[in-house]
């Protein structure tokens, strides 16, 4: 029975959400978890989605794209990783939409920011275009990493990772 007093540990609610019961130090860690996620697998992962939408028709092979990843897709990835990161660990937010809406800011900023974008209008056009070939598998990846993402957090939330203990 219950006395009416205030209850020891956090509700049920809490314990899914660790941005309400996590202190700032757990909160930089679900981040940085986050983050690595995204710089990790999500080259990669882009790697393969852009082999399937672009070389796989032709058979040709997977490697090139999987292993120039990581020059083409780090920036994209760190960036997208880290607007996921303050939105789930930070906000709360981790809905589907939060990694779509992170993928389109960082691909305009970084398309955008990358083409020469002087008097010349060809580049804008052309940075365009590459946009769109990154698009799709930017979106994927960012997808794929989101899931890995708020898996790790909602476990790290169960398990009451509270640096308060430490």
């Amino acid at each position: 029975m219950s006395n009416g007093g205030p209850q020891n540990g956090p509700t049920p609610h809490e314990a899914d959400d660790p941005s309400r019961a996590a202190t700032p130090l757990a909160k930089l860690a679900l981040s940085l978890l986050v983050l690595g996620v995204f710089g990790l697998a999500g080259p990669p992962a882009g790697g393969v989605v852009a082999w399937l939408t672009m070389g796989a028709a032709s058979l040709r092979s997977p490697a090139p794209f999987i292993t120039g990843s990581y020059a083409e897709g780090l920036t994209l990835a760190l960036g997208t990783g880290l607007l996921v990161a303050i939105a789930m660990v930070w906000y709360a937010r981790s809905s589907w939409l939060v990694p779509v809406a992170a993928t389109l800011v960082v691909n305009v900023a970084f398309h955008t920011t990358t083409a020469s974008l002087g008097s010349d209008p060809v580049s804008l056009a052309g940075a365009l275009r590459v946009a769109r070939a990154f698009l799709p598998s930017s979106l994927a990846a960012a997808l794929f990493c989101w899931l890995i993402s708020r898996w790790l957090v909602r476990a790290a939330g169960a398990n009451r990772l509270d640096c308060r203990a430490c």
